[in-house]
């Protein structure tokens, strides 16, 4: 799932590197090799202080509400 637009490019590269960050402290420092499937959830108790700000984002709120409805709770 792509969300074109929603998120500046700086923000982005901080998000992405954030991930990466989470995934290789999992691997316990070790370089992805390819050959398994990684998941990194629930990303706020990885990394909340970057995580966080983003499960009220207002962006990430309002496509939510066009896919779920106002009225779902998660």
């Amino acid at each position: 799932f792509v969300l074109r637009g929603v998120f500046a490019a700086a923000e982005v590269e901080r998000y992405g590197r954030a991930l990466e960050d989470v995934l290789r402290r999992r691997r316990n420092g070790a370089e992805y090799d390819g050959t398994k499937l990684e998941r990194a959830t629930p990303l706020v108790d990885e990394d909340p202080d970057t995580f966080r700000p983003l499960l009220d984002d207002p962006r990430l709120l309002g496509i939510a509400d066009d896919l779920l409805g106002p009225d779902c709770l998660y």
